[in-house]
């Protein structure tokens, strides 16, 4: 009967080590499988990250870029152009500001380089350019006016009304528009071969 005890318990001693060496196995495996899955995600991650900062990277280079060009253009806006030149881009941008602001009593800012422009004749023909639009404007020059390169800032309706038409608010309101174009310009010239 001790033999038989002994042999019953030798055979659940048997069945408990073969239990528990497959609970061990499908535990093992279990855990190999969320290794795996784990590695997984952390290898997309990874891949995710490193496309991210590439995109990051390619985007700072793109705005340093097209940052330069914005800056070359408004350099190149600060150098004088020639005086009829400058003169006409005045008269037009006067006109302009005048009929954003409706006529009437008109006082109007121009940067320093311009003053000289701004004469008796001037404002004659920036009159008639207003009438013949049905405009009608009494003109009066205010002097200069510092921080501003080019343009005129127009103050109408007692000061109430102003009308900033400077080459560099101009420029503020265009950015948008020059940025995808400079980009355009920029980029077509790598996909052709040029800079």
């Amino acid at each position: 009967m001790a033999r038989r005890e002994m042999e019953d318990a030798r055979q659940v001693s048997e069945q408990l080590q073969k239990k528990a060496r497959e609970e061990a196995e499908a535990e093992a495996e279990q855990i190999l499988r969320q290794a795996e899955r784990e590695s997984a995600t952390l290898r997309r991650s990874i891949a995710s990250s490193a496309e991210i900062e590439g995109k990051r990277r390619w985007l700072v280079v793109r705005e340093r870029l097209i940052e330069q060009a914005l800056d070359r253009t408004r350099e190149l806006l600060k150098e004088s152009a020639g005086v009829k030149s400058r003169r006409r881009v005045l008269l037009r941008m006067l006109v302009e500001a005048v009929r954003e602001a409706g006529g009437g009593q008109v006082s109007f800012q121009t940067a320093e380089a311009d003053q000289g422009l701004v004469t008796t004749g001037f404002l004659d023909e920036a009159r008639d350019l207003l009438g013949r639009e049905g405009i009608s404007a009494e003109l009066h020059p205010m002097g200069s006016l510092g921080g501003i390169t080019g343009g005129v800032i127009v103050r109408a309706d007692g000061g109430r009304l102003i009308v900033d038409n400077s080459l560099e608010a101009r420029m503020e309101r265009q950015e948008a528009a020059l940025r995808d174009g400079i980009w355009h310009i920029l980029s077509g010239s790598w996909e052709s071969g040029g800079a």
